[in-house]
């Protein structure tokens, strides 16, 4: 597992690297950690020289190109990576919505909030190879649940509607479905429509898709689902 962690606060970084070191050892998982003190270095190794993280731990406040700024430049071209904010203030929970971020962490808390964060991590990371049967064309197949960006309910079926842009087709109820602890990450934005988290932003009281479609929000479902993103995001 290849981990960036970012942050202008070299004390904190060694601190924070330790940590993450620590708990990766503990479970005998095979990891490398780069270490950044800018933005800027971090975006230029990510973007030119195309360097692959698995996760990335992120300060927001930095000088010359602030965390906000690299997660929204990275999701032009890695839109799935977990992103981690670890900040010292506590008024950047819409930005982090609408970005996506996994996690928002104050740094005042990640002795004892880091651990929960990676585990929800490694199990996201798990369940993103998660497969589930559909229809296509009468014929039964695989498909992997992180590919799906929303399933609609249609008479007795669910429309499945997958990046590919291909519509597919799942035997059973969006009540079952959100029953199903696979499908944790998704949101009920409508009573017929649920809306995969990690593949989706909440922006302007809408859900805008990894496919820049977007998708209206009930108006008796707005609180929920903005409870609900919120309630990802720290989870």
């Amino acid at each position: 597992m290849k981990i960036a962690i970012c942050d202008d606060e070299p004390i904190f970084v060694d601190k924070l690297k330790k940590l993450v070191n620590k708990y990766f050892n503990d479970k005998n998982i095979s990891h490398s950690i780069d270490t950044y003190l800018n933005g800027i270095s971090l975006f230029t190794n990510c973007s030119i020289k195309n360097v692959a993280y698995d996760l990335i731990l992120l300060d927001i406040e930095m000088p010359t190109m602030q965390g906000t700024d690299v997660v929204a430049k990275l999701k032009e071209c890695h839109k799935n990576i977990p992103v981690i904010f670890i900040s010292s203030k506590i008024n950047y929970g819409d930005v982090a919505v609408e970005l996506r971020v996994y996690r928002y962490i104050y740094k005042i808390n990640i002795d004892h909030k880091l651990q929960e964060a990676l585990d929800s991590i490694l199990h996201h990371l798990i369940n993103n190879s998660a497969e589930i049967d559909a229809e296509d064309n009468g014929k039964i197949i695989k498909i992997k649940i992180s590919n799906i960006l929303y399933l609609q309910s249609c008479d007795k079926k669910i429309e499945c509607y997958l990046d590919s842009g291909k519509i597919v087709y799942i035997k059973s109820s969006l009540k079952d479905i959100e029953n199903n602890v696979t499908f944790f990450r998704f949101v009920r934005i409508h009573k017929s429509i649920l809306v995969n988290f990690d593949r989706s932003s909440f922006e302007n009281k809408k859900i805008i898709l990894d496919n820049n479609m977007t998708l209206d929000i009930s108006r008796n479902r707005k609180q929920h689902v903005t409870n609900r993103y919120m309630e990802l995001m720290s989870t």
